[in-house]
């Protein structure tokens, strides 16, 4: 799948790109009702690929996560 990361910059509800975060902590968002989502390109972030994305935005929504820190590298801590 390719996307327009054009368009995708100035549609998503949560964007984070480029921190330094190290988790996103999560633990009460249940639901994203609007608007898409793009967590890309943050070194040190651990899972967030590990999230289902797809069970947490509208059918209608697009999620986008890559190049964040490889699982491999995070150790055992799961969420």
């Amino acid at each position: 799948m390719e996307i327009d990361l054009w368009w995708f910059r100035h549609s998503a509800s949560l964007e984070i790109y480029g921190t330094s975060l190290k988790s996103l902590d999560l633990d009460s968002l249940r639901e994203i009702r609007s608007g898409d989502v793009s967590i890309r390109g943050n070194p040190q972030l651990c899972y967030a690929n590990n999230i289902n994305w797809r069970r947490l935005v509208s059918r209608r929504n697009m999620y986008y996560v890559s190049d964040n820190r490889d699982a491999a590298a995070c150790g055992k801590y799961l969420c």
